[in-house]
């Protein structure tokens, strides 16, 4: 359970790092610090939640079957978009280029790096709720 949280956060530390904008540049540090604080969240959502499960004794066990699938998406999907806040903040804050359709770069927008950030995070949430309605 927790090797498949640590795996994904590794899977989307590589996934940021690869989509990330190049014009605004990334440290390894940065890099780094976003990987460890997402397995962290991950693992602890992961962890936390599976205890209350176990604890929630008044759940039906339909209500107790939805909630214990419940747990992964949470976990991932939160760690999800904590590692590409964490990774991108920068962004939001400096701003990213905004350019012309030929390519030319007319200036930063902070808005623009909002509104990538946001279009980012809910992809995550998206990816993880994909791997949540497959079949088992």
């Amino acid at each position: 359970y927790m090797g498949s949280q640590w795996m994904n956060q590794t899977y989307n530390a590589g996934f940021n790092y690869s989509n990330r904008n190049i014009s605004e540049g990334s440290g390894t540090e940065g890099l780094l610090k976003s990987y460890l604080s997402a397995c962290t969240v991950s693992c602890g959502l992961a962890v936390a939640g599976g205890q209350l499960v176990k604890r929630a004794t008044s759940l039906s066990p339909t209500a107790r079957q939805v909630v214990t699938r419940a747990v992964p998406f949470v976990a991932v999907a939160s760690a999800g978009v904590f590692n590409v806040v964490l990774m991108r903040l920068r962004e939001r804050h400096d701003g990213i280029d905004v350019a012309l359709a030929d390519g030319t770069i007319v200036g930063k927008s902070g808005q623009a790096g909002t509104q990538a950030l946001m279009q980012v995070s809910a992809s995550r949430v998206f990816l993880a709720g994909v791997c949540v309605l497959m079949p088992n």
